[in-house]
């Protein structure tokens, strides 16, 4: 009887880890706040994704492309700038150069953009554009 209970008790805590791991693993934003501290709506369809594989301390590349119905869900939570900057625009192709993205969703800086980036102490780099409803959401973590 206490093999039983002590069985469904593990059982139980198995299903509740699996569960919150698949909850984070279908919002990306939450990441996103873990890893910045920048909150973005939840309120998108993640279209595309790719990064440059596993590795043991989570460092490597990532690109997001999320669609938002509403843009005001995602240009209200963050101060964009709007200047053509060809030094964001360099860092984002070098990254995206290190991964292999479907031509169909690869970000091109021909259109207008908005963007936001943010760098951490250890180099790491967050570059978010926003073009038109669409969210490029390129990382690059050391």
């Amino acid at each position: 009887m206490k093999k039983q209970i002590v069985y469904i008790g593990v059982v139980g805590c198995v299903i509740i880890l699996l569960s919150a791991c698949a909850y984070n693993i279908q919002d990306y934003t939450s990441a996103i706040y873990a890893n910045w501290s920048i909150q973005l709506s939840n309120n998108y369809t993640e279209v595309y994704s790719t990064d440059d594989g596993q590795s043991f301390n989570g460092d490597g590349r990532r690109y997001h492309v999320f669609q938002y119905e509403d843009k005001n869900d995602i240009t209200d939570h963050l101060i964009w700038k709007t200047n053509k900057n060809t030094i964001v625009e360099n860092q984002v192709i070098e990254i995206m150069n290190n991964l292999d993205i479907d031509g169909m969703y690869l970000m091109k800086f021909d259109q207008t953009y908005k963007y936001v980036e943010k760098y951490g102490g250890d180099g790491s780099s967050l570059f978010l554009i926003l073009i038109e409803d669409m969210l490029y959401v390129v990382e690059e973590f050391y």
